[in-house]
């Protein structure tokens, strides 16, 4: 799902896991008027607006929540966290207030990798380039791959994002692996 019920704003997507297109970020149903947040309680709530501060990428909101109790490690549908989120759409100064938080930069789920959403991220080269150097300063690893086997570097490369496959390689990755079709980052 490319567009979230809030005006349209970007939405992350379940990884590769997921077959369906509810990919637990939309948050936009808080705005109808038939459902309503009155049965639930001020940690679910915090939890919504947890959510939303994320999509529409409000940083102080982020913060004031993450003081009051919210975890920085949060999971949202099919394991999401909201690391994995921020970097999904290169939004460096969120990526570094969670990261400064303790979120975990190695995280992955389902071989899907914080980095390697980082490098396909929706975004400027500038952005992602920002986030890759965040999540590597964090000991991130350029090498772990994907269900198909391809790392990080294929990601950027496959994107024509050179700054960032430099940077890669300046940390270690390795340009000769192959993915699952036998191909090489330079392919």
């Amino acid at each position: 799902m490319a567009a979230g019920a809030l005006g349209g704003l970007p939405v992350a997507g379940g990884g590769e896991s997921s077959d369906s297109e509810h990919d637990g970020w939309e948050i936009g149903y808080l705005d109808r008027t038939s459902q309503k947040l009155k049965g639930l309680l001020p940690i679910e709530e915090k939890k919504e607006k947890f959510k939303k501060a994320m999509t529409i990428g409000d940083v102080s909101l982020i913060q004031e929540l993450l003081d009051s109790g919210i975890s920085v490690d949060s999971t949202f549908q099919y394991g999401w966290t909201p690391l994995m989120y921020a970097a999904s759409v290169a939004n460096a100064e969120l990526v570094r207030v969670l990261l400064d938080r303790g979120a975990n930069a190695s995280f992955e789920k389902d071989k899907q990798t914080i980095l390697i959403t980082a490098c396909s991220a929706h975004g400027s080269e500038e952005q992602i380039l920002k986030c890759v150097e965040l999540l590597l300063s964090r000991n991130a690893d350029p090498n772990v791959a994907c269900r198909r086997l391809m790392t990080p570097i294929m990601y950027a490369a496959r994107d024509g994002h050179t700054q960032v496959a430099a940077l890669l390689v300046a940390h270690g990755a390795e340009v000769n692996t192959q993915d699952e079709n036998g191909y090489t980052t330079l392919l």
